[in-house]
């Protein structure tokens, strides 16, 4: 019996590794073929997010507000900084022998895609009229024979300030590559601005990529075998219409002093709040018959440098999705440890590696007819998006206003009706939900939760009282 269960495993490492070959053999004749006709190859993440709905676009949106300026100036910057100097920003989506490759357009056809907004059929002079105006835009579809993103610009926002509102499909970039795009729009290019990566050397970069084949199995069956999500706000049938809910602003240094006193990370206590407030708003809900846990679909960076001058940006999706269980009545304190040691044994693991392995294996070998039910049903077991972006470190000028403030609000796929968006920049820290209306009525609801847990844990540690309790 040893014999056979050891030869099967041989045979599944052989075939597993036999796939990766074709598959960069097949993708290097398709790429030498259309370097001759000027084509822009995808990477199989990239082309991943081109089977979205058409109730759930893959689209990441953001604003931010800056020192009020002439727009007209400023959309003439983006022009020759931003679509100058980034070949995917003059890109559509075309086909070439059943391939998908970005192909450049004209400068006039790209030109269109910055629009300077009319202060007379638009009215947007508070975070929720950039949210509305966000929520209505998101899933409006971008034609493939365009360039993948738009952009808007408001130069009236408020008094002191003007807004620059934008959107990309997410085949052009992730949400690191939306930072690289501002930093491509700023006076001064300032990589330092971004936070660092986890370095690693390319012997041990090769050593993953040749034994991560071998945990496909260990880390693609639990997956499949995990049982889906059961709650009032899961697997709901959507509309397609979107509400937004911004946050207000918690200091970066309070969160900073919080985590430390926790000994976790930022992250792992803002994942803990989502989660105790995830539970509370259930229970308001009368929701009492859901799952005991509720699963996240969440982004891990799989970057390991970042770009230091401008000709080093390429825009690209570098990340893979792991879920993350929130469990359902922990108190808030033992869920944030809980989450601390999850990601931590997470880090320290190839699972993220491996899990885009099989990304790649899914979309470069399987037909659309078998891809889009497989990734429907593994998003099916997922309740919500959840993304931590780290946003820029210190503040940032285009043409001398400097950017105010910034928020990103992170695309859900497939049935997921709900996503949690967090970005900490400069000094702040803030949050955002995108939420379908069949799904959540009120996002503020939700976000109201979240936000009290996260203040307790900020209340925890200025108090400085061992007796404090977290409810």
């Amino acid at each position: 019996m040893r014999i056979i269960i050891w030869a099967l495993v041989i045979w599944l490492c052989g075939f597993a590794y036999s796939l990766i070959f074709l598959l960069w053999v097949r993708f290097l004749v398709y790429l030498c073929a259309a370097h001759f006709l000027g084509l822009h190859p995808l990477s199989s993440l990239d082309e991943a997010w081109l089977l979205d709905s058409k109730v759930n676009k893959c689209q990441p949106v953001c604003y931010v507000t800056f020192d009020k300026n002439n727009v007209e100036a400023i959309r003439g910057a983006i022009l020759e900084r931003l679509v100058g100097n980034c070949v995917r920003m003059r890109c559509c989506i075309t086909k070439f022998l059943g391939h998908i490759f970005m192909k450049e357009l004209p400068r006039e056809e790209v030109e269109k895609c910055i629009q300077i907004l009319d202060e007379n059929e638009h009215h947007l002079h508070t975070e929720k009229d950039l949210g509305d105006f966000l929520s209505k835009t998101v899933n409006d579809p971008i034609p493939l024979s365009t360039p993948q993103w738009r952009m808007w610009l408001y130069e009236n926002y408020s008094e002191n300030e003007s807004a620059l509102l934008f959107k990309e499909h997410h085949v052009m970039a992730d949400g690191l590559g939306i930072l690289e795009i501002i930093l491509l729009i700023v006076d001064e290019f300032k990589p330092e601005a971004i936070i660092d990566f986890r370095p690693t050397t390319w012997i041990k970069q090769m050593f993953l990529y040749i034994i991560s084949p071998l945990f496909i199995l260990y880390y693609m069956i639990p997956i499949l075998c995990k049982r889906r999500d059961k709650s009032s706000i899961t697997n709901v049938s959507l509309s397609g219409e979107k509400q937004f809910a911004i946050g207000r602003r918690f200091s970066l240094e309070d969160m900073k002093r919080s985590s430390r006193d926790l000994g976790v990370s930022m992250n792992d206590l803002a994942a803990g709040a989502l989660s105790r407030g995830l539970a509370e708003y259930l229970a308001d809900q009368k929701d009492i018959e859901h799952s005991e846990t509720i699963t996240a679909m969440v982004p891990v960076n799989l970057r390991t440098k970042k770009a230091m001058k401008p000709s080093d940006i390429k825009l690209q999706n570098n990340f893979t999705l792991v879920l993350l269980d929130f469990k359902m009545g922990q108190t808030l304190e033992d869920e944030i440890k809980r989450v601390n040691r999850l990601m931590k044994k997470a880090r320290r693991s190839i699972k993220p590696l491996t899990t885009m392995f099989i990304q790649q294996l899914i979309i470069r070998f399987l037909p659309l007819f078998i891809t889009r039910p497989l990734m429907d049903y593994t998003a099916g077991k997922c309740t919500l998006a959840f993304s931590n972006v780290p946003g820029f470190k210190e503040d940032l000028t285009v043409l001398g206003s400097r950017a105010n403030e910034l928020l990103f609000f992170a695309p859900c796929m497939s049935k997921i009706g709900v996503g949690v968006s967090m970005v900490s920049h400069v000094d702040y820290f803030k949050m955002g939900i995108s939420a379908d209306t069949n799904v959540i009525k009120d996002p503020y609801l939700l976000l109201d939760k979240i936000e009290k847990n996260i203040q307790k844990c900020i209340n925890l540690d200025l108090q400085n009282d061992d007796n404090f309790e977290i409810p």
